[in-house]
């Protein structure tokens, strides 16, 4: 349900927003306005912080698994 997780009854507003965060920081390594608006009525800026760090850490692993050709289970 990820391809079209705006549409997607799976997810509340915050999934939402947070998956568009994930999405863009990864794909862009920027976030549109909108999209911290929203997470910024939900998260504290300590939550934020994490979210982030969780997200660029993924990103990291993901990378260095490519880079190396490692096969996952």
């Amino acid at each position: 349900m990820l391809d079209d997780y705006a549409a997607s009854g799976a997810y509340n507003d915050l999934e939402k927003s947070v998956i568009a965060f994930a999405e863009q920081l990864t794909q862009k390594a920027t976030v549109a306005e909108a999209v911290m608006l929203k997470l910024k009525e939900s998260l504290s800026p300590e939550h934020l912080v994490k979210l982030t760090a969780a997200v660029g850490q993924a990103n990291w692993t993901n990378r260095f698994n490519n880079a190396f050709s490692v096969e996952l289970p």
